[in-house]
């Protein structure tokens, strides 16, 4: 699983393995796509994608998971996006420019793109979007991110006017980049209602939704940036993972939305019919732990069951290799990550120890107890059909029982444990990825880690922390604002409010017949309109 925004994650957050191809002006060509090595593109065919977890909802203010992301981001468009490496380039904004103080952005639209249904997008449909966005009563997981606006004006048909209350360093990565929504359209609905019939201005039209199936989208003809090659694509809901690799090699799926199994790996690789492309996402393994937790709270318990887990081992023998070592939501591979934060290497001993300062004793059957007889054990979450994370999560299971620990494992269907985690907060812990910070290439980790953070998963409250992410926010200067970001780390390693496990290597498989796929480390699912099948 991804936050998205995140991603997610991430999203969320989320996963990449498309050739970022946006261009500023009205080309019909597949920008930056290896035509001459594929062939020339070719129009048409269904591409079928398999996703590992049911749809939710296709606002793009209210996702769950990266199965909705890819309908959300082709069916939605924002005011700005990104290419290879998080820069970021035009996409209904041509142009925009900021005050020297960062209170005011002006954004120049692009003129003659259309809504899904003919009419044309224009800045009231900015302004309706951002004030939505930050509405309370809709509920949206990026509310936090548009708290900063003060006022949206139409100067005129084709120039939005945001004036910030202050200046907001990740306005232009976490705002501006946000869906644009009708608001001829929208206002007559409410954000549940549009959750199931959304219109946007992108590549695609959402043609049928059937529940616990498939979402189906129509390429959308008169797209700005022309047609899209694929005639329709479809996300089809197979979230067993051996149902959905048995359906890549009977040809059922083309494309794997999602982690295939480390061992199926190598067998993909080895075959012709296919392509294995890997990508370092901003996702992070986690052992996500309720810091409301009467047992969980004390951060001497969650050190310890960072070293009780070996993750090296995790990485080597279960993960075969396909991600690096985690020491914070951050990957090493962007350029705000701070590597001399406090690990966590595997040493038992070490964690007794700390057990034993935290008033936890061994127990006469081997799980420690406190004072009060109250045992150490607690239930993890793991997604049902998600047999590597599940193997991860027994694995663990076993070291830490090794050192008093009673973990019990609990499998959920994956929107069940998303409930769990974000809505509900029924639970103790859960094992799952997630970009838990870094969302669209900015640093700003606000909705995870502040007291009121709309992600916040680990239940995490600290108000220095909240002082540092505030002050992140605010810095306009890249240097400084990377500083405060590097603390902000150091302190995330020493809370350690959950167990980062490691930043996973993204292995996607597709068929051999798809054109335009190569490795990277970038999330550009949303331009999967610009890929074509060879023959």
């Amino acid at each position: 699983m991804r936050r998205a925004k995140r991603a997610l994650i991430t999203v969320l957050t989320l996963v990449s393995l498309l050739v970022a191809a946006c261009s500023s002006g009205g080309s019909k060509a597949p920008s930056g796509l290896p035509g001459d090595a594929a062939g020339a593109p070719r129009a048409g065919g269904t591409l079928v994608v398999g996703s590992h977890a049911a749809h939710k909802s296709l606002a793009p203010y209210h996702w769950s998971s990266s199965a909705d992301l890819l309908p959300i981001n082709l069916i939605h468009e924002g005011l700005v996006t990104f290419v290879e490496g998080y820069k970021v380039v035009p996409r209904l904004a041509l142009t925009w420019e900021t005050s020297q103080d960062g209170l005011t952005w002006t954004f120049h639209l692009r003129q003659g793109v259309k809504w899904h249904d003919g009419v044309e997008f224009t800045a009231d449909d900015v302004k309706f979007s951002l004030e939505l966005y930050k509405n309370p009563t809709t509920k949206a997981k990026q509310m936090a991110d548009f708290q900063a606006i003060k006022e949206v004006q139409v100067k005129d048909k084709y120039t939005a006017v945001v004036i910030l209350s202050e200046p907001y360093a990740p306005f232009l990565r976490k705002v501006a980049s946000q869906g644009m929504l009708p608001k001829h359209y929208h206002e007559k609905l409410t954000p549940e209602e549009y959750e199931r019939k959304p219109i946007g201005t992108g590549p695609y039209k959402l043609q049928e939704w059937a529940p616990n199936q498939y979402v189906k989208l129509v390429a959308n003809p008169d797209y700005w940036d022309g047609k899209p090659q694929f005639d329709a694509i479809e996300n089809r809901e197979i979230p067993e993972v051996a149902t959905r690799m048995l359906a890549l090699r009977s040809g059922e799926i083309q494309l794997d939305n999602w982690y295939p199994p480390p061992e199926e790996v190598a067998k993909f690789k080895a075959d012709k019919n296919f392509q294995v492309t890997t990508e370092q996402t901003l996702g992070t393994m986690v052992l996500n732990l309720n810091n409301t937790n009467p047992i969980l709270k004390d951060k001497r318990v969650r050190q310890a069951i960072a070293m009780g887990i070996d993750r090296q081992a995790i990485i080597r023998d279960l993960w075969k290799g396909l991600g690096v070592l985690a020491n914070g939501p951050v990957p090493p591979a962007m350029e705000w990550y701070n590597p001399n934060v406090k690990s966590y290497p595997y040493d038992p001993e070490a964690a007794k120890k700390l057990l034993e300062e935290a008033g936890w004793k061994p127990g006469p059957d081997g799980v420690r107890v406190n004072g009060e007889g109250k045992r150490l054990a607690f239930t993890t979450l793991v997604i049902q059909g998600d047999e590597d994370r599940g193997q991860i999560a027994v694995t663990a299971q076993q070291w830490l029982k090794q050192v008093g620990i009673e973990m019990k494992i609990e499998r959920n269907e994956s929107g069940m444990l998303i409930d769990r985690v974000w809505k509900t907060r029924q639970f103790d812990a859960a094992l799952y990825t997630w970009t838990l910070g870094g969302f669209s290439g900015d640093p700003d980790v606000a909705p995870q880690w502040s007291c009121n953070g709309t992600d916040n998963q680990a239940l995490y409250c600290d108000p220095a922390m909240d002082k540092l992410i505030a002050d992140g926010a605010r810095e306009m200067d890249w240097e400084k604002r990377k500083a405060i970001y590097g603390r902000i780390q150091e302190k995330l390693a020493e809370d350690l409010p959950m167990i980062f496990l490691m930043q996973p290597l993204m292995p996607h498989v597709a068929s051999a017949k798809i054109a335009g796929i190569k490795d990277g480390n970038f999330n550009t699912i949303e331009v999967l309109y610009k890929a074509w099948f060879k023959e």
